[in-house]
Parts: C-alpha cells; structure tokens; sequence
C-alpha cells in the first residue's frame, strides 16, 4: 500500500519537474490525481466478519467467502509484508492486506472468534497453539 504512494509520490515528483508553463500546471493537475486515486483506494483495504461470511478488501481486489470454507486464519508478519491469510478448503489462500500493527495476535482471535464455527489459528509458533 505504501508502495504504491511512494511511487505515486515520486511520479509526481517527476511531472511537477518540468520547467515548462503549461505543461508543469498540467504535470502538477496529473500527480494531485494520481496520489488521490492511490490514497483512496489504500483507504478501501479491510475485513470485514459476521458470523456467516468474510469480506476482504485488498488494494485491487474484493473477496468474499463463508466461514464454512476457512480452515485457518493465519496472521502473516514478514519483513516486508504483513496480511492475514485465509487458508480455504479448497487449497487456495486468500491474503487480507489489512493487518492490524498492534497486536495482530489478538486481533486473529478476535475475528476468528466472529465465526458461527471453530476456525483454526495459525499463531505462527510464536505463541502456544489453541485448544
């Protein structure tokens, strides 16, 4: 997500450069544009839970799926990234870019905890397991 504002940033940074009348105001117009298309969409990332379903809202993509199709929910902290994933039935992952920064260990329960069914945490072997 950031990422994306730094490039967003640094295009800008580049347009706004040229010395040009008429084409630094629109150079300038072109990077106010992009960085408020960036921001807005760094602003739609969530999850969202009931008891029924999940909807995860990354940079790009929409995904919806029912509790029933999670086997686990793992908080993922890398050095670089940080996302919850969503391990399905049918193999495939869903990652959610919206990872709380503190925390995240509660806050896995605290979703996982939203579902009508027992869903398993990854901890990450940081922390003991759930019974």
């Amino acid at each position: 997500m950031f990422i994306w504002l730094i490039a967003a940033a640094c295009l800008g940074v580049v347009l706004i450069d040229v010395t040009h009348g008429r084409v630094k105001v629109v150079g300038v117009l072109a990077a106010i544009a992009l960085v408020t298309i960036v921001a807005a969409r760094a602003r739609r990332i969530g999850v969202w839970a009931d008891s029924e379903r999940v909807v995860v809202q990354n940079f790009w993509m929409t995904h919806e799926f029912f509790w029933a199709d999670v086997v686990r929910v793992k908080a993922f902290q890398g050095s670089r990234s940080r996302a919850w994933v969503f391990e399905m039935r049918d193999g495939h992952r869903v990652w959610a870019q919206a990872l709380p920064f503190m925390d995240a260990f509660s806050a896995t329960h605290r979703l996982a905890s939203v579902a009508r069914i027992p869903i398993e945490i990854d901890t990450g072997g940081s922390r003991p397991q759930d019974a």
